[in-house]
């Protein structure tokens, strides 16, 4: 499937700018006049952090770019608040005064904060986008901007993004069963939360293989059911031996084993039911670093995935190379290529923005590569994840229209029509089989997708 931009695409909102002007911020950039006079030898780099509410999480952002090994009168770092409820902005002008905060009267997007915090781009050389849920390592900036330069119309480099937290492999097997009455699923173990040491880790899980995904509770809690076979990447916060608990359930009693890969002790088995128990075992296996991202992929439907996605960090991913999309989550841009494919569409507010601006460079003629000399430590969805429905209503609403806007009507109304259809299942399986099983339904995720239909199809409309 190709995706290409074209000119008669919708527009993207210029809402940043009119922020931008009424901002009480000054605008503070520096211009070509201080930049012909600037002492120092490298280029000048304005590194772009978007908050809403991120607390402590922002403020070791922060800290770790001003830990960046880059002269100081070549790095400008901008912290933009998004309407923060809490915000860090007093702290961050008394505690990191070098940092230069924008505060919005309104909470613009990922899109739109970053275009707020790009601003004028007189004299500036590159733009790095990191968000706040990320930390950096001193030498991150120096290979990206080095491979910007290695060839011609490179607009854009990404490092190689790691997950903040070191895991260890677990192993669950038991058999199945089928719901029936509209859910023809093969069911095995209902993961339903994990302790590590005692502290939650739920909300941190990477799940490998042999699982459904997640299911939105009536209580507002995510739950995974395994086909049977699953592997999960459970985090850990020290090498030694830890204490690792998972509260299963199932349909009915099953037989579930749980093992740690590769171990000889980590092994534990017990009789599940319907009612959510505790199993524990002790993982005594060296702790792993994993990768989150290595760029950004294009499949079927317009979905968008990363690339090395759970990959364990062991060199494998290490090789430099050309990447179809950037990541916005880190990236370094150059401005020449800002300037000429535009800025972030805020009507997206947040996901998909970063491919749609991809995209509408690559038929610019602009190429993007992989830097994995660049490491940065994301914690994976730490910020998004507090709205898992409101999450998964952009993010297919969002596919859907760029996909649309990329690649025609025709590509984007049958990825709708398909999307549509996965609908349907969900409807059976959250609403229908409960209700046939005597049970509450579930309708938030089908309604936060019908929502996103809905919006979808008004872009489509709106767009012809």
């Amino acid at each position: 499937m190709a995706l290409t931009y074209s000119p008669t695409s919708e527009s993207p909102s210029r809402s940043w700018l009119h922020a931008y002007e009424a901002s009480n911020e000054p605008l503070v950039t520096k211009g070509l006049e201080s930049a012909m006079h600037r002492q120092a030898t490298k280029p000048l780099v304005r590194v772009v952090v978007v908050d809403y509410d991120g607390g402590e999480t922002t403020l070791a952002c922060l800290r770790s770019l001003e830990a960046t090994n880059w002269p100081e009168d070549s790095l400008e770092i901008v912290l933009v608040d998004n309407a923060s409820q809490k915000p860090v902005t007093a702290l961050v002008r008394s505690e990191l005064p070098r940092i230069r905060v924008i505060e919005s009267s309104e909470n613009l997007g990922f899109g739109g904060g970053c275009n707020l915090g790009i601003g004028d781009l007189t004299g500036v050389d590159y733009v790095a986008l990191i968000n706040n849920d990320m930390t950096v390592e001193p030498e991150w900036l120096s290979p990206l901007v080095d491979a910007v330069n290695k060839g011609p119309r490179i607009g854009a480099s990404s490092p190689k993004i790691i997950l903040a937290s070191r895991y260890r492999k677990i192993r669950l097997r038991s058999d199945v069963s089928t719901h029936g009455r509209g859910d023809k699923r093969t069911l095995g173990i209902r993961i339903d939360a994990a302790r590590v040491g005692g502290v939650d880790v739920t909300s941190d899980i990477r799940y490998i293989s042999g699982t459904w995904g997640p299911e939105l509770q009536s209580d507002g809690s995510l739950s995974v059911w395994t086909n049977g076979l699953a592997e999960l990447l459970i985090p850990f916060s020290e090498e030694d031996t830890e204490e690792c608990e998972l509260l299963l359930s199932s349909l009915g009693p099953v037989e579930v084993s749980i093992e740690e890969d590769g171990a000889e002790t980590g092994r534990a088995s017990a009789t599940i039911s319907a009612r959510p128990q505790w199993i524990s075992i002790q993982a005594t296996r060296p702790t792993i670093e994993v990768i989150q991202n290595t760029g950004t992929e294009i499949i079927a439907d317009g979905f968008g995935v990363d690339r090395g996605y759970l990959d364990i960090d062991n060199g494998l991913d290490d090789l430099p190379g050309e990447i179809p999309v950037w990541c916005g989550g880190a990236v370094l841009l150059k401005s020449e290529y800002l300037r000429a494919s535009g800025r972030f569409d805020s009507s997206l507010f947040l996901y998909y923005e970063d491919v749609d601006l991809s995209l509408r460079g690559s038929t610019l003629g602009w190429r993007y590569v992989y830097e994995p000399a660049s490491v940065v430590h994301h914690i994976h969805a730490a910020t998004a994840s507090r709205n898992w429905r409101r999450s998964e209503q952009l993010k297919e609403r969002n596919r859907l229209v760029v996909l649309r806007r990329h690649a025609g009507l025709v590509a984007g109304t049958k990825a709708w029509i398909n999307t549509a259809g996965a609908t349907a299942g969900y409807a059976k399986r959250d609403i229908v089989s409960p209700m046939l099983h005597g049970e509450k339904p579930r309708p938030a995720y089908v309604a936060a997708r019908l929502r996103a239909l809905s919006s979808a199809a008004a872009s489509f409309l709106s767009s012809r």
